[in-house]
């Protein structure tokens, strides 16, 4: 299965912590996950990106992020509340018109 990465909509950040998170997300934003071992490392290095961005900025208030699951093949970046990330399911082939 083929997924998409994207960014719904940013909200305005309060501290440096959200904004290095944001940033973070911003360049992980419409990347094309081929396959399921691929969408469990990514969200796994997402996580794992926001933990090291939290013990980099001790001062400011923790971002719990999780992943919840939306639909069978979707999923939401939940506890970013700046900003709206989803997964979604590729649900089509998409070829070139000349093929």
């Amino acid at each position: 299965m083929k997924y998409t990465a994207r960014i719904s909509s940013n909200l305005m950040t309060k501290n440096s912590l959200q904004r290095s998170i944001q940033e973070y997300i911003q360049g992980i934003d419409r990347i094309l996950i081929i396959n399921n071992k691929d969408l469990s490392e990514f969200k796994t290095n997402v996580i794992a990106n926001i933990v090291f961005l939290n013990n980099e900025n001790p001062r400011c208030t923790p971002v719990k992020a999780r992943w919840i699951e939306l639909d069978k093949n979707d999923w939401l970046l939940a506890g970013v509340d700046f900003c709206h990330f989803i997964i979604r399911h590729v649900k089509k082939d998409y070829l070139p018109n000349n093929q």
